[in-house]
């Protein structure tokens, strides 16, 4: 009898622990929910999002479209490399913001950038946060 509830218990540790484990990379992040979108979806999605956002145009959508659509393609071609070519990333960041450069009015750039910034100061954040919480855990 001592056999069989050890190995019962055995057995649902195994099952527990295994559905415990993340399903891939991007797991519990919400990375992975444009995974499978198309790179036109994608680029659309995303335009639409940033004209509404943003109060921009419905003129300026298509363009916004094109720069998101070469910049998504381009990533995506950079990141199905082993190892993945950050080079080729930048470039194509730094392309997508010279396009929008080219293509927003002063303010309607300053207005992004001032956003995009912010971002970075919020993640730069979470990332202290975080750091410091494993720290802190750390001493304990």
């Amino acid at each position: 009898m001592k056999k069989v509830m050890f190995m019962l218990v055995a057995l649902l540790i195994a099952a527990t622990s295994v559905n415990a484990q993340g399903k891939g990379k991007a797991a519990g992040k919400g990375k992975a929910k444009n995974a499978n979108a198309s790179v036109e979806e994608l680029a659309r999605k995303r335009a639409d999002k940033m004209v509404a956002k943003y109060g921009f145009p419905q003129e300026l959508k298509e363009k916004i479209y094109t720069l998101k659509f070469e910049r998504i393609t381009a990533i995506r071609a950079a990141k199905a490399t082993q190892p993945v070519d950050k080079s080729a990333v930048k470039s194509a960041n730094e392309k997508y913001k010279a396009g929008l450069q080219s293509v927003l009015t002063a303010d309607q750039f300053a207005q992004v950038k001032k956003a995009w910034e912010a971002a970075k100061a919020k993640k730069k954040d979470s990332k202290n946060a975080a750091k410091a919480n494993e720290e802190d855990e750390l001493e304990d």
